[in-house]
């Protein structure tokens, strides 16, 4: 029997959606983020008299590279009933028809992850491999639930969360027992989390927090320790974003990075600007930290091959440089030039200004003793509507009044109001 699908890429492996799911395609729209939504949603669009959920397949398919597509493609999927959902592609190639006996087995599939959603591969004509998704089992339940509808509801996020007292308590353990605080800052955004990591994978929160690997993100780690470039991906989105809306408006811009001290963030982020094609000289990136010896070592700007290997090659080709038969890779120059490393300690008399984007992940739980300080010095040193971007659960709304609670990319950030 003849089938069609039509074949999207993404990280650039293709796939094939069955034709009689897809409504239409759409190039361009306008996007509707749902604040603290899970990172798998992208928010929702108006797509004439329908609001329709957009979700990253990526995530759904566990897919960790970041990449730096601008022209990103949104498939609109019916499932009758007027059900529809919007799934971000990195493009669409067209259709492809193929019959049955085609069908090779799903042990060919280049992703792991991904085989639980194939139904099986087929060869197009350049005998690149196509593996067709079964659609209907990342969205919907044996029973035709769809697994997502309680983080697409409106209002969710501002919807108080209540944990049990038992569990409120096994918590705060957990969490001091890693040594991250579980303050005034920390502790509603921690709950608002586990809470969701319990709802999405249907466990209860005791269950969740008995497993170590839990507390290995970087959403816990003090020092933010990088061992790949654009590891933490949610961030880089959301920078992503701010760098776009910041060169719409300013020639010249100015970013304070503290935490990383490795110098994966910073170069990460000068890349993003790279990508827009933004002038060096008009870019400066300052990463701070109280580590001479690892100030030294960023400078170098020399990485192990395992710090490039889960970014798109595109990128690797384009800012980095091989070493020792690609054991290891430099940062290219244009990049450097971008960037400066400097010494600096939360008590430091001296600190940049004029910065138009403060990011700053866990730096106030590292020092907590100094946070007050910290967010007086984060003020003066931003540009009226400069944004400081902390950690996933440092939430400084009543602390930091001339600072507005604002989201970019479901991310929580904070403007300084013009």
């Amino acid at each position: 029997m003849q089938r069609q699908i039509l074949i999207i890429k993404l990280d650039g492996d293709l796939y094939g959606i069955d034709v009689r799911l897809i409504k239409e395609v759409i190039k361009k729209y306008t996007l509707r983020e749902i604040p603290d939504a899970p990172n798998f949603i992208e928010g929702v669009i108006s797509l004439r008299d329908d609001i329709v959920p957009l979700i990253k397949i990526k995530r759904i398919l566990n897919m960790p590279m970041f990449d730096l597509y601008k022209h990103k493609k949104v498939i609109i999927l019916y499932f009758g009933e007027g059900v529809k959902i919007g799934i971000v592609v990195d493009d669409v190639l067209g259709i492809h028809y193929y019959d049955d006996q085609e069908i090779q087995p799903v042990d060919t599939v280049s992703r792991s992850e991904v085989i639980n959603y194939v139904l099986g591969v087929i060869k197009n004509q350049n005998n690149q491999k196509i593996a067709i998704l079964d659609v209907l089992s990342m969205f919907f339940t044996n029973k035709g639930d769809f697994l997502y509808k309680n983080f697409l509801k409106n209002g969710d996020s501002k919807r108080e969360i209540k944990i049990l007292k038992k569990d409120y308590f096994f918590l705060k353990e957990k969490i001091e027992k890693n040594k991250f605080p579980f303050n005034a800052i920390t502790q509603n955004e921690i709950i608002k989390y586990v809470s969701k990591i319990s709802t999405l994978k249907g466990k209860k929160i005791e269950e969740i927090l008995k497993d170590p690997k839990f507390f290995e993100t970087s959403h816990f780690d003090l020092e933010q320790t990088r061992t790949a470039f654009f590891e933490n991906i949610s961030d880089m989105y959301m920078i992503t974003e701010a760098v776009e809306n910041f060169i719409k408006r300013k020639k010249d811009i100015r970013v304070w990075l503290l935490g990383n001290a490795t110098g994966e963030d910073a170069y990460s982020i000068a890349m993003i600007f790279h990508s827009f094609e933004i002038p060096f000289k008009n870019i400066r990136i300052i990463s701070s930290n109280d580590s001479l010896e690892k100030l030294v070592q960023a400078r170098k700007g020399v990485y192990k091959r395992e710090a490039v290997e889960k970014i798109p090659q595109d990128l690797v080709e384009n800012y980095f440089l091989p070493k020792d038969k690609k054991e290891y890779y430099i940062i290219k120059d244009e990049i450097k030039k971008s960037v400066v490393f400097d010494f600096f300690k939360p008590n430091s008399k001296f600190q940049p200004y004029n910065i138009d984007l403060i990011y700053a992940p866990n730096y106030l739980s590292k020092n907590t003793e100094k946070s007050d300080l910290l967010l007086k010095n984060f003020y003066k040193a931003l540009n009226p509507d400069g944004i400081l971007a902390l950690g996933l659960f440092e939430n400084i709304e009543g602390f930091a009044k001339k600072l507005k609670k604002y989201y970019i990319k479901n991310r929580l950030v904070f403007i300084k109001e013009s």
